[in-house]
């Protein structure tokens, strides 16, 4: 990683979890601001734009899900849903809504930590270089982190973005889901393979046109390829 420092909002109203998080992240890359509040947090997004917020989605003057899509609508950043809700629907519906991932309470420093490490290492460990690929009428500009369709800009999130960027490299290959973790979350990511499904369906309703053959092809028993 980087040795510059990173910007981390926490939304979370419980000083328990507060200080568990304050102790996984405990690291001198790490800047992190701690709020308890939805509205704190719209406020802290404006002021320190951090690369990464930790959302807990039981705030008790807001409705974290809908606070979780109105942050995704204000910030690029990687948004990672803290949840007491162990359902497959609320995690579905939270990384619908623009979260990259999630992780159930109660949970160890260890895991927090390590999924916090999963994401940020995609941005601060990505090559400064530029590649533009026209796949079709998409294009995906790694230096601009833009994906445009018919000239018109797709608003991916960062791991669309990934998941698209890693498909782009080679057209017609095969990914199965873990290689796709592996690559994007890297080799310590402890979650399911199901997050990889989750954020594919959210890429083909952008990137495909209504009733057109999805551009991202499922390869039954392996996993995903994108076809032009």
């Amino acid at each position: 990683m980087s040795t510059d420092s990173t910007q981390i909002l926490v939304v979370e109203d419980s000083p328990t979890w507060q200080q568990l998080i304050q102790v996984a992240l405990e690291d001198p890359r790490y800047v992190l601001t701690t709020v308890d509040t939805a509205s704190a947090a719209r406020d802290s997004v404006e002021t320190h734009n951090p690369m990464l917020i930790l959302l807990d989605i039981g705030l008790p003057d807001a409705d974290g899900f809908e606070l979780c899509k109105e942050l995704r609508s204000q910030t690029d950043a990687y948004i990672l849903i803290l949840t007491a809700k162990n359902s497959e629907i609320d995690r579905v519906l939270g990384l619908s809504l623009g979260a990259d991932d999630y992780v159930t309470k109660p949970f160890s420093a260890r895991e927090l930590s390590a999924r916090v490490h999963a994401l940020l290492r995609r941005t601060l460990d990505r090559p400064r270089t530029t590649t533009v690929r026209h796949l079709g009428d998409l294009v995906l500009d790694t230096g601009a982190h833009l994906v445009t369709l018919n000239d018109e800009v797709v608003e991916l999130t960062r791991t669309e973005f990934d998941l698209l960027d890693a498909l782009s490299e080679q057209v017609g290959q095969a990914w199965t889901r873990r290689d796709l973790l592996q690559r994007i979350w890297g080799d310590s990511y402890f979650g399911s393979d199901n997050l990889v499904d989750t954020h594919i369906a959210n890429l083909r309703k952008k990137i495909d046109a209504p009733g057109a053959p999805s551009r991202v092809n499922t390869v039954r028993g392996v996993g995903y390829r994108l076809s032009l």
